[in-house]
Order: structure tokens, then sequence, then C-alpha cells
């Protein structure tokens, strides 16, 4: 059982809609989630996994967020940021694949990269995700993303042919480059709007730091808020595909 949260319109709203694509308004949600996962745009919550994170230590709920577009289509897209049982901010899709990278929970998606001469579609097709926290001289002193993925290049628009061969590296560059500039977006919202540990680094630290964590655990949102961040991305791309000239007429 999927768990949503509901914004800028009542759950019952929600519910009520009349979908021509299937005539059980839960159904189609579900489906609607399901088509969203893929593209890594929304945090599946599932009932199980949401009672076990209300007692985990360490970490703040985020839940996928639902809305209602007209009176026949909902959106899945986006993430709610909760801090102490209370929402307290929103992540918009980008910020919540971001998010999804950092927790190593993106199954697949699609990232259009800009380069020189156009923007070239990236299938991502296995990714891993960390976080972690550095101390020196007993003192906490930073906290740590580490982001490994790999990913196939699809569609390319732009003018002129595209030299795979020469440019692949440049490309995984930018690649890592489009993914870590989404993690620090995300992370800035909910170190310095929300003030809100959705990502875990306090379980790390309740993990193998205890007695750090005895002393910080009442304070450790502001804490969080405040610590600087070591983000390192990696991307390998496996597979160039046959595309090497534009798909745009004129190119």
């Amino acid at each position: 059982m999927d768990v949503l949260v509901a914004k800028g319109a009542a759950p019952r709203e929600i519910f009520d809609i009349e979908t021509e694509m299937d005539s059980v308004p839960a159904i189609y949600i579900k489906s609607t989630v399901e088509n969203t996962v893929l593209r890594g745009t929304v945090k599946r919550t599932m009932l199980i996994d949401l009672i076990k994170d209300i007692s985990c230590s360490g970490r703040q709920l985020a839940i996928g967020q639902i809305t209602k577009i007209g009176e026949s289509e909902v959106g899945t897209e986006g993430t709610a940021v909760f801090r102490d049982g209370k929402i307290v901010g929103w992540l918009d899709p980008m910020e919540t694949r971001g998010y999804l990278f950092a927790t190593g929970k993106v199954k697949s998606s699609i990232i259009n990269v800009p380069v020189e001469n156009g923007v070239i579609a990236v299938e991502i097709i296995r990714s891993k995700g960390k976080v972690d926290v550095e101390f020196e001289n007993g003192e906490l002193s930073k906290l740590i993303i580490e982001v490994r993925f790999e990913a196939n290049m699809g569609e390319y628009d732009g003018k002129g042919k595209l030299d795979i061969q020469n440019s692949l590296h440049k490309l995984e560059g930018l690649l890592s480059e489009e993914v870590k500039k989404e993690i620090k977006i995300a992370l800035n919202k909910t170190q310095k709007d929300c003030a809100s540990d959705i990502f875990g680094f306090g379980m790390q630290i309740h993990k193998y730091h205890s007695q750090y964590w005895k002393e910080a655990e009442d304070k450790w949102n502001d804490i969080f808020s405040k610590l600087p961040v070591d983000i390192n991305v990696n991307a390998k791309i496996r597979r160039t595909g046959v595309i090497k000239n534009p798909i745009m007429k004129g190119g």
C-alpha cells in the first residue's frame, strides 16, 4: 500500500476524481506512482516502510507527493519533507531525484545533459548512493555523500555530428556534475529551509558513533543544518547507442 501526501487538494478530492484510464481511482493512482518511480521523481513510501521510518532514530520522514491536475488527473512528482511529524517543506521533481540519488533509491531515470552543440538524453540503468559522516579530533566535521551510477547514451538533439569516442569522458564528467547539482540543491533545501535530516546522516552517527549521538540527538536537526558537505559523484557510460547524428531537422 502506497502512502502519499496530498498537496493543494484534500485527499477526498483526489479519491473522487473520475478518470478515463481506470474506473477505480486507487488503481489509477497506483499505476501513476509506479510510472513516476521509473523517472526517479517521487519518493515511494509503502505503509510498512512508513511504520519502520516513524520509529527510526536519526532520519526524518520524507513521503511522496500527490496533486490534483484538472478534474480527471493526478500528478505524483515531488516529496513532502517532515520534521518531528510535521510538514516543513516540499522537494520538487528535480530536488527529489537528487535526494533519491544520494540515498541510493534511483532505479532508472532520464537526464538531459547540455553539451556544446545541443543536449544529450542519458538513461540511468543502475545507481548506488550512500551517506556518511566524518569526525576530526572527536568532533563531527562534515557530511559525505557518495554516488556511483551507470548509464546508456540515448538521443542527441543538437547541431552537427557527435564525436562519441572523443567526447565520452567529457560527457561522463558533465553527467556527474548534473547529478551533483541536483543533490546539492536538494540538500541545501533540507538543511537551510527545512532543517530536516531526511537523508539519514543521523542514522550513521547513531550506528557508529553512539556516544556522540547521545549528546547530539535532541538537537541533531539544528546541527545538521549547519554542517559542510562533500558530494562525490562518479558516472560511467556503458553503451553509447547508435545515434551519432542530430534528431532535429536542419542539424
